[in-house]
């Protein structure tokens, strides 16, 4: 006894009936209101924003001392085979100190030196 079936099966040409389905269009909603706007509300809508000219707040100008002061000169570099401090005569005073009979030279409004310290007596 041999197996029949009615299914046909033709691997080089297979035929296979797939399930088929009907669609339906949907019908078209009617269109009644708009639930989302609100014009008809009045202050439902922001305030359109006032955009007032600004000015430069950085600017400083007119207030006085606000302007940097002017760089101030630099001393000489420093070099290590300058050995100027050693060698060379270091700076001596032209003034002269004696407690005992003290002298000094002043400069008057003039303009004219004078001593002061020469007491007779």
């Amino acid at each position: 006894q041999k197996f029949h079936t009615k299914r046909i099966v033709n691997p080089l040409n297979p035929d296979y009936s797939l399930p088929k389905v009907d669609v339906i269009e949907p019908e078209p909603l009617k269109f009644i209101r708009d639930n989302i706007n609100n014009d008809d509300i009045e202050g439902s809508k922001p305030k359109k924003p006032k955009y007032f000219a600004t000015r430069d707040n950085l600017k400083v100008d007119d207030i006085e001392g606000t302007k940097p002061k002017a760089n101030p000169q630099r001393r000489a570099k420093y070099s290590s085979l300058d050995y100027r401090d050693v060698t060379h005569d270091q700076f001596k005073s032209k003034r002269n100190t004696n407690p005992l009979n003290p002298s000094y030279f002043h400069r008057t409004e003039e303009g004219q030196v004078e001593e002061i310290g020469n007491i007779e007596g």
